[in-house]
């Protein structure tokens, strides 16, 4: 469907009416999108205080069961007598962490679930515990699996940052991933280092584990200390100060100490400052309260998302009403000045489409015609006063007029040259033609071979010229002389083309169809075939060949024009397949490839296509398709 084009008085209006209207948009949909924003992160505050709990239950029971394994697998019969109870807690955390991530990503609206690692974790956690049953589970590897659960579950938390729409709630979302982290590294530290001080065994690089944990997450808590507010600053000082973090950071220094020996063999090993009973109520104790001051942080963000949304949706209602009443201002004062100009407006349009639609089609039929005439006497008149539509009336005016004496000026001028052109093609057409009878009557007297190749080297060069005539009258808007009356064969009329090349040798004509064109597009399709051949001859190295070879299907007769010549640059094959299917007027197309232009008017002529395209062989491939129409199975004659 064509959209309606808007006339003079909807495009006036147009002008004064659409940056209201712009702007009326523009600002709903600002506060459209900023009151959804702030809805998103009411939601989000929403959603995160509803997993909070189910997110520390997960974390506790997946501690919980990698220490009991841990120890378990170092010998702690203790430890393996609770493995049932904690594996059942870890089932059900298991569960929850699904419900917890899948909340998470309902909230994410730009990220996918990134939680494959954690699935597939899941998926093997039978192996690994049985393996833990049979003793055959090392502690290393019992201790990467339950801290890849964990890091899926903080993974899906920093997916919640990602999604929050505060940058201020992001931050505080990423103060509370690093206690989060903390708190982890912490328990890590913990199950590590229980497991090597009741295995009585230690190698290298779990010591250097467990000192990089314990390290990790006193160094970590000190720096966030550092960077928090002074509420938060108290309540981590709390927790550094209590005698369960205290016992804890003796325990650690005395288990390191303790692993070291082992590891050399030294002897002399040095017991525990406390009995593993107190050693693991001090970490449990410190666990719980680092994870409750990421709790009582998560809180504080959470009201300050809920907090900000408010604000948000609160100054977006007012920038709204703000808006609307700006727009409905600018609306009525751009109604009411557009309407002071649509009157004079109307009257422009009017003598303009008068102009356009009747004085200037006619001074141009005029011309058409051979007419004579005056610009002067058909010169418009606007007069619209010295404003600026009077200014506008006058421009159309001066363009109006300049536009008809350059059309007759054009024309005039068209009309000398072409028929100056056309005289000098037909004279030189007259001269060729005499030329060429004479060298038909010498060929036929004459018997020594030798002159009597020379003479063949004329007519073809005699040939050549006539062509060369013929394409000035093509392009002249001529018709060329050559008629036939009759249906020419397929072959006989490409080897007439072939003949009138340069270097005709040189072309090989492969198998075609046996069919026949009709006699009035014969001499243009010799015309039009020559010159592709000679063009192709013309950029291919001497040695060698232009082949041309043909098919025939329902569309009509498909013939093939490919040299091994040098080709041309893709730019410039668009071009011309440009030129070759709309032929432009050849004084304005700024080509001076004269053969170009002379086979697209031929080409128009028939309804002929034509395509130039990259060869096998890395020159050209022309591609010629000749209509059906053209094409006939028998020699009939033409009537008339």
């Amino acid at each position: 469907m064509k959209i309606p084009r808007l006339g003079v008085r909807a495009r006036v209006l147009a002008v004064a009416l659409v940056p209201s209207v712009a702007v009326l948009l523009v600002g709903s949909g600002t506060v459209a999108s900023l009151v959804s924003e702030a809805d998103f992160a009411a939601e989000w505050a929403t959603q995160m205080q509803q997993t909070l709990p189910q997110t520390v239950q997960v974390i506790g029971a997946i501690q919980g069961e990698r220490l009991v394994t841990m120890a378990h697998l170092a010998g702690d019969r203790a430890a393996t007598a609770r493995l049932a109870s904690a594996r059942a807690a870890m089932d059900t955390a298991i569960r929850k962490a699904f419900e917890v991530q899948a909340a998470i990503d309902t909230i994410d609206r730009d990220a996918t679930m990134q939680n494959d690692a954690f699935d597939q974790l899941t998926e093997v956690l039978v192996t690994v515990r049985a393996g833990a049953d049979a003793g055959a589970l090392p502690l290393e590897d019992a201790y990467r699996f339950y801290n890849g659960i964990l890091d899926s579950i903080l993974d899906g938390t920093a997916n919640a940052r990602n999604a929050t729409p505060d940058a201020e709630v992001a931050v505080q979302i990423a103060d509370g991933i690093r206690l989060l982290q903390a708190a982890e590294s912490m328990s890590r530290g913990n199950a590590l280092g229980y497991a090597l001080d009741t295995a009585a065994t230690a190698t290298t690089a779990n010591a250097a584990e467990l000192t990089r944990q314990a390290g990790y997450y006193r160094t970590e808590l000190a720096a966030f200390t550092r960077d928090i507010d002074e509420r938060d600053r108290s309540r981590t000082a709390e927790l550094m100060a209590t005698p369960a973090w205290q016992m804890l950071e003796a325990t650690e220094r005395a288990v390191l100490t303790r692993a070291a020996l082992r590891a050399t063999e030294a002897g002399g090993v040095p017991v525990l400052p406390v009995t593993p009973q107190e050693w693991q109520v001090a970490a449990a104790d410190v666990s719980e309260r680092i994870l409750n001051l990421w709790v009582e942080q998560s809180h504080d963000t959470q009201a300050l998302a809920t907090e900000n949304a408010d604000a948000t949706e609160r100054n977006s209602q007012l920038a709204a009403a703000a808006m609307l009443t700006v727009s409905l201002l600018a609306l009525g004062v751009s109604l009411l000045l557009a309407n002071r100009i649509l009157r004079r407006l109307r009257r422009l349009r009017a003598e303009t489409l008068e102009l356009a639609d009747h004085r200037l089609p006619e001074v141009m039929q005029q011309l058409g015609a051979d007419r004579t005439v005056d610009p002067a006497t058909v010169a418009p008149r606007l007069d619209f006063g010295t404003d600026e539509i009077g200014q506008v009336a006058s421009a159309f005016e001066r363009a109006a007029a300049s536009a008809m004496r350059a059309a007759v000026a054009e024309r005039r001028t068209r009309e000398g040259v072409r028929t100056v052109f056309l005289h000098m093609a037909r004279r030189s057409q007259v001269v060729v033609h005499r030329q060429l009878e004479l060298l038909d009557d010498a060929e036929r007297t004459q018997e020594d071979p030798e002159l009597l190749g020379t003479l063949f080297k004329l007519d073809h060069l005699a040939t050549r010229e006539r062509r060369n005539a013929e394409n000035l009258i093509v392009l002249g808007g001529g018709q060329v002389g050559r008629r036939w009356r009759h249906a020419v064969a397929l072959i006989d009329l490409v080897r007439s083309a072939v003949g009138e090349t340069l270097d005709y040798s040189r072309v090989r004509v492969a198998r075609l169809p046996e069919l026949h064109i009709i006699g009035g597009a014969v001499a243009d399709l010799v015309h039009l075939l020559a010159e592709l051949a000679d063009n192709a001859v013309t950029f291919s190295p001497p040695q060698s060949r232009v082949e041309i070879s043909g098919t025939a299907d329902s569309r009509g007769v498909l013939l093939v024009i490919e040299d091994q010549g040098t080709g041309m640059m893709p730019a410039d094959i668009v071009r011309v397949n440009a030129t070759l299917a709309d032929p432009p007027d050849f004084g304005t197309a700024g080509d001076s490839r004269l053969g170009l232009f002379v086979v697209a008017r031929l080409a128009a002529r028939h309804d002929i296509e034509i395509e130039l395209g990259e060869s096998v062989y890395g020159g050209i491939r022309a591609t010629v398709l000749i209509p059906a129409r053209l094409a006939v199975s028998e020699p009939v004659p033409m009537r008339g």
